[in-house]
């Protein structure tokens, strides 16, 4: 299957093989299983480390995992992505054709590591797993529904789990989708590097929102706070707000601003960034299915 934008991606990495190109966009799946894994992993290991020796530092660390795993992977992942942003004109004057094959790697290391990150928020963290249970009372409560930590109900899992479900597939939808419609090139930043051999892209989707893919990836860890509901789930949304309008706001359109000028301006006080006007939901939709 042809990967939609590759021959122009690869048109930039004159030194790789195609094999070679084809390995970094696979970093793409690999990393992100990977970086979910890992977290998966950690997420248990202090109850491991607590069966093999029970020191209050494992109690003490158990409950901090599920906040500081995230802020590791999304803000590291936008710091490695970001490097193709901040060496760009210096790499540009010292390898000029090649510049943008020597931060390729960082880049498709970066980007997976904040998938990874983002469905973290999917992960249950009080469930017991080769019979071990929590260490610390306080993962549980951070990971108990706020309908039962509160009101001691819980007819509420299905529905908010049905709707989380539907919010990450929908979700999914719409990253498959853009990645199908604007290649890999753009969605790996070939052209931070190469404005003038950029695409036009003539896609309704962006007459109604600016930023679909990260539009996707905040909405994900949305469904997963709606799916868990849980403490643990607020934080993570905020993690993922506070870091991506970072990204979005201080980095990337800062960059457009400088690169289109007034048509970017103008173009930002039409369009919003990343909430959908309830008017344009079902045009939403439609890119979704490819209508």
């Amino acid at each position: 299957m042809q990967i939609p934008g590759f021959s122009e991606f690869k048109a930039h990495l004159p030194d790789f093989t195609d094999r070679q190109a084809k390995l970094v966009v696979a970093r793409l799946g690999i990393v992100s299983i990977v970086s979910l894994s890992i977290a998966f992993l950690l997420d248990n290991l202090m109850r491991l480390l607590y069966l093999i020796d029970p020191s209050n530092i494992f109690m003490i660390l158990e409950p901090l995992i599920p906040i500081i795993l995230p802020m590791i992977l999304i803000l590291g992942g936008i710091l490695l992505a970001q490097i193709g942003f901040f060496r760009k004109n210096r790499l540009i004057e010292k390898y000029n054709v090649r510049a943008y094959q020597k931060v390729v790697k960082y880049i498709f290391t970066g980007i997976p590591m904040v998938f990874g990150g983002i469905f973290y928020a999917y992960i249950p963290h009080a469930l017991s797993f080769f019979g071990m249970h929590p260490i610390n009372s306080l993962t549980t409560q951070l990971s108990t529904s706020l309908f039962y930590l509160f009101f001691g109900v819980s007819w509420e899992m299905i529905p908010r789990i049905i709707i989380g479900l539907v919010i990450l597939l929908l979700m999914i939808g719409t990253m498959a989708r853009s990645v199908r419609d604007f290649g890999i090139d753009n969605a790996g930043l070939v052209y931070v590097y190469y404005p003038e051999d950029a695409r036009v892209i003539q896609n309704d989707i962006y007459s109604i929102v600016r930023h679909p893919m990260y539009m996707a990836l905040i909405f994900i860890s949305v469904g997963g706070f709606i799916f868990q509901f849980t403490i643990y789930s607020i934080i993570h949304v905020f993690i993922t707000i506070v870091f991506f309008s970072y990204h979005i706001f201080i980095v990337e359109e800062r960059e457009l601003n400088r690169r289109l000028g007034d048509s970017y301006k103008e173009y930002k006080a039409k369009v919003p960034a990343i909430l959908i006007k309830p008017k344009n939901w079902l045009r939403f939709f439609k890119f979704i299915i490819g209508r």
